[in-house]
C-alpha cells in the first residue's frame, strides 16, 4: 500500500551512517532499522486485512522509529565529533612541530654562540701559551746550547726537554681546536636545529675527561709548519731530530719513553701540562742563570768568611788568660787544624770549585760552594761559642775559686766539667766535615751557660751557709731563750707553775721550738758536702729548710705568748658562762618547756624538733644542754691543770673546746624558746587559715542553692559543712595540735574544691541539656512546616502521602518530651542523649516529606505521558488514510516533542527546593 513512517532512513543512508559510527553504535542502528521495517510491513498487512491489532503494531513501529531516530542522531553526532577531533589533532601536531622547530633553532643558535665563545677563548689560551714559550725560547737559547759539562749539562738538557715537550703539545692543541672548529661550522643545516655538535665542541675544550687520539709525529709537524718567525732554524732542527715523547710533567725525564703510537689526551689537560712544563723550564733557567753568573761572587764571599773565622780562631787563646793559670780550654784546635784547611788550602773546596765553575757551575755551586758555606757557617758558630766560653765561663770559674777556696769548698767538679765541655766542643767541630752540627752546637752552648749559672749559684749558697743560715739559727735560739724567761715570770704571776723554772717553758709535745732549731742545725751541717760536689739543687733545699724551721720556732714563741696573754681574761669568763647557763636552764628554759608540755600534745614536741635543730624531741634539750655544760666544766678544770704545768698551747686549745661546748649548750636551751614561738605561730596560722576557709565555704554553700545542683553534689556540700565544723573543733581542742589542725584544714580545702568542681559540672551539664532540647524543638517545628508544605502540594494525576513523615515526627516529639522530663528530674546526660535522638528523628521526618513530594511528582509525570500517548493513538485511528502518508514524520516529531517535554519537566522538577517549591 506504499505506507512509510516518516524519519525512517533508507537502506543506503542507514548503512552509511552505520559505517561511519562506532561498531557498537552501527550494530544497534541496524537492528532498530530492521525492526522498524518489519513492524511497518506487519502493520500494512494487518491494516489491509482489517485486523484490529494494527493499532498496537503501529504504536510499536512508532516507538521503534523514535528510538532509531535518536540513535541515528547520536551516531551522526559522534561521526562529526570524530572528524572535528582529527582535524584539531592535526592542527595541534603541526603547531607543535613548528614550535619545536623554533625552540630547537633557538637552542641550537645559543649553543653555537656558546661554542664559538669557548672556541675563541681556547684559541686565545693557546696563543698566550705559545707566546710565553717563544719568549722562553729566546731566553733559553744561549744557555741551552752552551758547552756545559756534568750536572750543568744535564740541567740544560732537562730545560731543553721541558721546552720541547711544551712546544710539542701545541700541535696537539691545534688538532683539538681544528676538530672543535669543524664541529661548530660544518654541517650547518644539522647544526641549525641540533645542539649535539656544539655541546661536543664545548666539551672538547672544557671537559678534562673528553680526550682525542693524538699522533706525536703530527704534533711536531704541526709545530714545524707554524708561521711563527721566533722558532729559528736551531730549534726547528732540534725538534725535527727529537723523538716524539708523550709524558706528563710530574714524571721523571729518565722514565719517559719514546713512542710513535697514538695517545689520547684532552684540551684542558694539554693546557695544564704546557703550563707545568713552562713553569719547570722557567725555574730551571732561572737557576742556571743565577748560578752561572753568581758562582764567582759566591766563592769570594765564602773565602772572606773563611778568613774571618780563621782570624777569630787564632785569637781564642788570648781570651780568659788573666783569670786562670795557662790552659787550652775552648781554643778549638780542630778549627785551624782541620776545618780551615778543608776550605781554603790547595785541595780544599774553594780551589776545586773554582776549577770547574766555568764548565759546570751547578756542580761548583751545589757541591763545593754550598758545602764550603755550611762548613764555614758551622766553624763561625763553633768559634763564637768558644770565644763566649773563654770570655764568660772562665772568669766565672776563676771567681768561684777565689770565693770558695778560702772556706775550703772544693771546685774540682767545676774544672772537670769545663774541660769536658771544651773537649766536646772540639769533637763536634771535627764532625762538621761530615754533616751539619747546628743541633749539637746549640745543646753545648746551653750546657756552657748552665755551668756558669751553677758555679754562681754555688758561690751564693756558700755565702748564705756562712752568713745567713747561722744568723737565722742564732736569732731563733735567742728568741726561744728570752721567751722562756718572760713566759715563766708571767705564768708564775698568775699563781701557776710555782715550782717550775724557765727551762720548763715551751716544752710541750710536738710544740717544742728547740726541736725545730736542732733540725735547722742538722741541715746546716749537711750543706758543705753538697757544695763540694756542686749539688746546687739539694743545697738550695737545705737552705730553704733552715729558713722554714727557724720561722716555725719563732711562730711557736709568738703563739704561746698570745695564748698566755688572754688566759687571765678567758678562763674566768668561761667559768662565769657555765654558772649563767645553769641558772638560765633552771629558771628560764625548763619552765618554758613545762609550759609547752602543758598546752601541746606530746607528739607536737617531736614534730617541732627538726625545725629548731633539736634531736628526737625538744624534751631532751635540757638534758643535752646539761651534759654539754658538765663536759665544759671538766674541760675547763683540765685546762687549768695544763696551764699549771706550763702547757700553755694545750690549755689554750682546751679553752677553745670549752667555748664550743658552752655555745652548743646555749643553742640547745634557746631551741626550747624558739620551739614555743614556732608552735604559737602555727596555732595562730591555723586559726587564720580556718577563717579564710570559712569565707570560701560560704561562697561555695551559696552556689549549692541553685536549682541545677544535683543530689550527689548537695551531699558533698553537707559533708563539707560537717568536716569544717570538725576542723574548728580540732583546732580548739586541748592539748593543742597545730600540725594536725593544718592537715585537717588541707583536707577540708581539698573537699571544698571538689564541691566547686561538682557544681561547675552540674551547671555545664544543665546548660548543655537545655541548649540541646531547644535545638530539638526548633528542628521539630521546621519538620512540621516541611510536612505541612508537602501535604498541601496538589498534582493533577497524583496525591502526596506524608503518613510516614508524620509518624517519624510524632516519634521525635515523644523523644523531646522525654528529654524535657529528664531535664526536669536533673538527669542531664540522659536528657542530652534523648534530645539528640529527637533532632535526628526531626531531620528524618523532613527528608521523608521531601521524598513523598518527589514520588507524587514522578507518578504525575508518568500518568501525563501515558495519557498523551493514548491521545495521539486515538487521533491516528480517526484518520488512517492520512496517517499512512504522514505517520513516519509525525511519529518521529511527536517522539522528539514528548522527549523534550519530559526533559523540561525533569529539569523543572530537579530545580525545586527541599521545602516543596519548584
Amino acid at each position: 500500500m506504499g505506507t512509510q513512517i516518516n524519519g525512517l532512513p533508507t537502506g543506503g543512508s542507514g548503512q552509511q551512517a552505520s559505517q561511519k559510527a562506532s561498531p557498537k553504535g552501527s550494530q544497534r542502528a541496524s537492528q532498530l532499522l530492521s525492526q522498524a521495517q518489519g513492524e511497518l510491513q506487519t502493520y500494512q498487512t494487518q491494516y489491509q486485512s482489517g485486523q484490529l491489532e494494527f493499532w498496537a503494531t503501529l504504536e510499536s513501529a512508532q516507538a521503534t522509529t523514535a528510538a532509531l531516530s535518536t540513535e541515528m542522531d547520536r551516531v551522526l553526532g559522534n561521526v562529526r565529533r570524530s572528524q572535528q577531533i582529527r582535524a584539531a589533532i592535526g592542527g595541534v601536531i603541526i603547531v607543535a612541530f613548528l614550535i619545536l622547530a623554533i625552540f630547537r633553532w633557538v637552542a641550537a643558535k645559543n649553543a653555537r654562540l656558546d661554542a664559538e665563545k669557548v672556541l675563541r677563548k681556547g684559541q686565545q689560551k693557546v696563543a698566550d701559551r705559545t707566546k710565553g714559550l717563544l719568549v722562553l725560547l729566546e731566553d733559553a737559547e744561549y744557555h741551552s746550547f752552551k758547552s756545559y759539562t756534568g750536572a750543568t749539562e744535564q740541567h740544560a738538557q732537562t730545560l731543553l726537554n721541558h721546552i720541547t715537550h711544551a712546544l710539542t703539545l701545541i700541535g696537539g692543541t691545534e688538532v683539538i681546536l681544528t676538530k672543535a672548529d669543524q664541529l661548530v661550522h660544518q654541517g650547518r643545516l644539522f647544526n641549525s636545529f641540533f645542539t649535539r655538535n656544539h655541546r661536543r665542541a664545548i666539551a672538547l675544550l672544557t671537559d678534562p675527561s673528553m680526550a682525542l687520539p693524538l699522533e706525536p709525529d703530527s704534533n711536531i709537524q704541526a709545530l714545524l709548519n707554524s708561521r711563527e718567525t721566533h722558532i729559528n732554524d736551531v730549534w726547528r732542527s732540534h725538534l725535527s731530530s727529537a723523538s716524539p715523547v708523550i709524558t706528563t710533567p710530574s714524571s721523571n725525564s729518565s722514565s719517559t719513553s719514546s713512542t710513535n703510537s697514538s695517545t689520547t689526551n684532552s684540551f684542558q689537560n694539554i693546557l695544564t701540562m704546557m703550563a707545568e712544563y713552562r713553569e719547570m723550564a722557567i725555574a730551571l733557567l732561572d737557576e742556571l742563570i743565577r748560578k752561572d753568573s753568581g758562582i764567582a761572587d759566591y766563592f769570594n764571599q765564602i773565602e772572606a768568611s773563611t778568613h774571618t773565622a780563621e782570624a777569630n780562631a787564632q785569637k781564642l787563646p788570648t781570651f780568659g788568660k788573666t783569670y786562670l793559670p795557662p790552659n787550652d780550654w775552648f781554643t778549638l784546635p780542630a778549627v785551624l787544624g782541620t776545618l780551615v784547611p778543608l776550605i781554603a788550602e790547595a785541595r780544599g773546596y774553594l780551589v776545586k770549585g773554582r776549577s770547574i765553575m766555568a764548565d759546570d757551575p751547578i756542580t761548583a755551586w751545589d757541591h763545593y760552594a754550598d758545602g764550603a758555606k755550611r762548613i764555614v757557617d758551622d766553624t763561625t758558630t763553633v768559634v763564637s761559642i768558644g770565644t763566649n766560653a773563654r770570655k764568660t765561663l772562665l772568669p766565672i770559674l776563676a771567681n768561684g775559686d777565689q770565693a770558695l777556696h778560702p772556706y775550703s769548698v772544693d771546685t774540682t767538679w767545676a774544672h772537670t766539667h769545663t774541660e769536658s765541655l771544651s773537649q766536646q766542643l772540639n769533637q763536634v767541630a771535627l764532625e762538621a766535615t761530615q754533616a751539619p752540627i747546628a743541633e749539637p752546637l746549640a745543646q753545648l752552648e746551653q750546657e756552657i751557660k748552665a755551668l756558669g749559672d751553677r758555679i754562681n749559684t754555688i758561690v751564693r749558697q756558700d755565702a748564705e751557709r756562712r752568713t745567713v743560715a747561722p744568723v737565722q739559727i742564732q736569732e731563733a735560739e735567742t728568741d726561744v731563750a728570752t721567751a722562756r724567761e718572760r713566759l715563766c715570770r708571767e705564768i708564775q704571776s698568775l699563781n701557776l707553775f710555782q715550782k717550775g723554772s724557765a727551762s720548763g717553758l715551751l716544752r710541750e709535745s710536738n710544740r717544742d721550738p728547740s726541736s725545730y732549731i736542732q733540725t735547722a742545725k742538722t741541715q746546716l751541717n749537711q750543706l758543705k758536702p753538697l757544695l763540694d760536689v756542686g749539688d746546687d739543687s739539694l743545697a738550695q733545699s737545705h737552705l730553704d729548710r733552715i729558713k722554714t724551721e727557724t720561722q716555725a720556732a719563732h711562730q711557736l714563741v709568738a703563739d704561746t705568748q698570745a695564748k698566755l696573754a688572754v688566759y687571765p681574761r678567758v678562763q674566768p669568763e668561761l667559768k662565769e658562762r657555765i654558772l649563767q647557763l645553769h641558772q638560765q636552764r633552771k629558771e628560764t628554759y625548763i619552765p618554758i618547756l613545762q609550759h609547752i608540755e602543758t598546752i601541746y600534745a606530746p607528739e607536737v614536741l617531736q614534730l617541732v624538733a627538726p625545725e629548731v635543730g633539736a634531736g628526737r624531741t625538744i624534751e631532751d634539750n635540757p638534758d643535752l644542754a646539761a651534759n654539754l655544760m658538765a663536759k665544759g666544766t671538766d674541760t675547763l678544770k683540765l685546762a687549768v691543770e695544763h696551764m699549771n704545768e706550763a702547757h700553755i698551747l694545750m690549755a689554750a686549745s682546751e679553752l677553745e673546746d670549752v667555748d664550743r661546748l658552752l655555745t652548743s649548750a646555749k643553742a640547745q636551751l634557746e631551741a626550747i624558746a624558739t620551739a614555743r614561738q614556732i608552735l604559737e605561730r602555727r596555732q595562730q596560722t591555723a586559726l587564720t587559715d580556718y577563717d579564710a576557709l570559712y569565707r570560701r565555704h560560704q561562697q561555695t554553700d551559696g552556689q549549692l542553692n541553685n536549682q541545677y545542683v544535683r543530689s550527689p553534689t548537695r551531699q558533698l556540700g553537707t559533708d563539707l559543712q560537717r568536716q569544717l565544723t570538725q576542723a574548728l573543733t580540732d583546732i580548739q581542742r586541748r592539748p593543742l595540735h597545730p600540725y594536725q589542725a593544718a592537715t585537717r584544714l588541707e583536707q577540708v580545702e581539698t573537699l571544698r574544691k571538689q564541691v566547686d568542681q561538682a557544681i561547675a559540672t552540674d551547671r555545664q551539664a544543665c546548660n548543655t541539656a537545655t541548649a540541646t532540647l531547644r535545638q530539638a524543638e526548633t528542628n521539630i517545628r521546621s519538620a512540621e512546616n516541611n510536612i505541612d508544605s508537602a501535604h498541601s502540594r496538589h498534582f493533577r494525576y497524583a496525591t502526596v502521602h506524608t503518613s510516614e513523615a508524620q509518624s517519624t515526627l510524632r516519634r521525635a516529639e515523644s523523644m523531646a518530651n522525654q528529654a524535657k522530663r529528664s531535664l526536669q528530674s536533673q538527669h542531664y546526660e540522659t536528657s542530652i542523649d534523648q534530645a539528640k535522638e529527637a533532632i535526628a528523628d526531626a531531620h528524618q521526618a523532613s527528608r521523608e516529606a521531601d521524598e513523598a513530594v518527589s514520588r507524587a511528582r514522578r507518578a504525575h509525570n508518568a500518568e501525563e505521558r501515558r495519557r498523551e500517548r493514548a491521545r495521539r493513538a486515538a487521533a491516528a485511528s480517526s484518520s488512517p488514510s492520512s496517517y499512512s502518508s504522514r505517520s513516519s514524520s509525525s511519529s518521529s516529531r511527536s517522539s522528539r516533542q514528548s522527549s523534550n517535554r519530559s526533559s523540561s519537566r525533569s529539569r523543572r522538577s530537579s530545580s525545586g527546593s527541599r521545602g516543596g517549591s519548584w
